[in-house]
């Protein structure tokens, strides 16, 4: 379609405004789904489907290989990003990063629980559930001088299922005469 008159941009390109009604439209709907309450038990099941899977394959990964192979929270974060991305189509937000860190954290600490818990009979489930969130720390605290490459590679894949649930953002810019002066780019 030609435009005529005035015109937006959609990152570099320009459309005419009856495209960016639909655009709009159609993201108002996307979002709607994706931030409803279903929008979120999506996320919350596939997220944690995503940590029990990465808390598994850690702990494999520690056992076959005996080493605990820190860069193994990476995958975790990303494969709980991209769970949580896909059960809302790809629409992010706050409490969606909230969730994927700790489910990121969690999955991470349930790994370091197993390792260290694998010898204990009985346990309860207050221990497992403490020693998921607090194993961790310890692992740091208990590793010497690799325990800070510990801290940095955990934090990165905390940051990894942070990024990947911030969500796209769409940006509009206009309405802009044809002729007139272009728009001004912000570097």
């Amino acid at each position: 379609k030609r435009i005529e008159s005035t015109y937006y941009q959609l990152g570099d390109k320009p459309i005419c405004e009856a495209c960016k009604t639909q655009i709009d439209t159609s993201l108002a709907t996307h979002f709607a789904r994706g931030r409803g309450a279903g929008g979120m038990m999506r996320a919350a099941l596939f997220g944690l489907g995503a940590a029990i899977a990465g808390a598994a394959l850690y702990y494999i990964v520690a056992v076959v290989t005996k080493l605990e192979i820190g860069l193994v929270a990476i995958v975790i974060g990303y494969m709980v990003g991209y769970a949580i991305q896909k059960a809302v189509g790809g629409v992010g937000g706050r409490r969606f990063q909230i969730l994927a860190v700790t489910y990121t954290y969690l999955a991470v600490g349930a790994a370091y629980a197993a390792l260290g818990l694998s010898d204990v009979q009985n346990i309860s489930v207050l221990l497992v559930v403490f020693s998921a969130v607090a194993m961790p720390v310890f692992a740091v605290f208990n590793s010497g001088v690799s325990g800070i490459l510990t801290v940095i590679i955990i934090g990165v894949g905390l940051r990894q299922a942070w990024r990947m649930t911030a969500g796209a953002r769409v940006n509009i810019s206009g309405p802009y005469k044809v002729g007139g002066a272009p728009p001004a780019t912000v570097r």
